[in-house]
């Protein structure tokens, strides 16, 4: 007989021992999730309540952690979204019909919270038959400082003892939360001990310049995030790489700036790739999130359109010369793909083929996507 239900502050002990033995069947040097998250994973009520479990006859047998975050989009896009992490199933209990049980009971559960959207990492063929599949997109660069060895009124290299690192300092947490709110891009971080928490991971290093920028690397040479005054961002960079070359992953262009432009000067190529895996869990609540960005891109256009899953989800625009609305509907609609299509038509890369939908509604798809979607490497989803 099996039971889902949500973690308890009981089940840590088990959980996490379960958890980290499962990841090193495939990997044995795996290390322990509680040093990897202390941001999300942890031994209290509210965190353990993230955790979907599923027990097969009063046994512990698999987990699914809902990460709940805000995704912020520019200045004017916050869109309510539920990671997927630390999925496992407890040697015993595969093929027994838990991860099934475990994800279905998880989009059941994201829907009736709000999460409008849902992000993983994880195998497409498995995620994919639950309408995940990869979207978004995301720019990463491979920096050298000798792009820019010609360059006239360059900030001269920085040394170490220029810089500070983060060690824990309340005062620093709070500057670099600051930094970070002002972006107006990635996750929502509440507070500052959830700051300080996901500044404590391990394997990374944030250098801060004064007051007016940070920059947080990993020891793959890779900046995994930033934040700040662009001239300063440049200082630090430029002290880097000193050591040697390093890369970054841009947002889409529509979410960039000065300082992407910086980074872009020292870039000696790039790969344009898919952001993560993505799952639509509300069309309409998702498109109305983007509703000022629709607004521009359809300034003119009137009539209405309605995009639809084969699962019966359902969203129609309607416009004329006063109004712009989007609102769940039962009605026939003009174009209908997969769940999983609907992630890609709507957040790209590359969309999906709408060969039933007329030429005239295509062109009116293009015009609205795909919509940028962005998180960093630190957001944990």
């Amino acid at each position: 007989m099996m039971e889902i239900r949500q973690g308890r502050p009981e089940d840590y002990p088990q959980l996490m021992e379960q958890v980290v033995q499962s990841f090193r069947e495939r990997n044995p040097a795996h290390p322990r999730f509680e040093p990897l998250y202390p941001d999300v994973i942890g031994p209290d009520e509210e965190r353990m309540s993230h955790w979907r479990l599923a027990f097969v006859d009063g046994k512990l047998a698999a987990g699914i952690e809902i990460i709940p975050q805000r995704l912020r989009l520019g200045p004017d896009v916050i869109l309510p979204s539920g990671g997927i992490g630390n999925v496992h199933c407890w040697h015993p209990y595969r093929k027994s019909g838990c991860m099934s049980a475990l994800l279905q009971r998880c989009v059941a559960d994201m829907t009736a919270m709000g999460d409008l959207i849902s992000l993983l990492g994880g195998d497409r063929l498995r995620y994919g038959n639950y309408g995940w599949e990869y979207a978004g997109s995301q720019r990463t660069l491979s920096l050298s400082a000798s792009m820019r060895r010609t360059a006239d009124g360059l900030p001269p290299p920085l040394a170490s003892c220029d810089l500070r690192t983060y060690n824990g300092n309340d005062a620093d947490a709070a500057l670099i939360l600051r930094l970070y709110t002002q972006r107006s891009l990635g996750a929502e971080r509440p507070t500052l001990e959830f700051c300080q928490a996901v500044l404590n991971r391990p394997n990374i290093v944030t250098y801060l310049d004064g007051d007016d920028a940070y920059l947080t690397i990993d020891r793959g040479n890779h900046i995994v995030e930033y934040a700040g005054d662009t001239d300063a961002l440049e200082r630090i960079l430029r002290f880097l790489l000193k050591s040697g070359n390093w890369s970054v992953a841009l947002p889409p262009v529509e979410l960039s700036g000065k300082t992407e432009a910086m980074f872009l000067s020292y870039a000696t190529g790039y790969q344009v790739t898919s952001a993560g895996m993505c799952r639509i869990n509300d069309l309409a609540g998702t498109l109305n999130a983007f509703l000022p960005l629709l607004r521009q891109r359809l300034d003119g256009w009137m009539g209405s359109l309605t995009i639809g899953c084969h699962d019966g989800m359902a969203a129609r625009l309607d416009a004329d010369t006063t109004t712009f609305a989007i609102t769940p509907t039962l009605a026939p609609a003009d174009v209908t793909i997969s769940r999983a299509e609907m992630a890609r038509l709507l957040f790209g890369p590359f969309p999906p083929p709408l060969n039933n939908a007329s030429i005239a509604i295509r062109n009116t798809l293009r015009l609205l996507f795909p919509l940028p979607l962005f998180w960093t490497p630190l957001d944990h989803i």
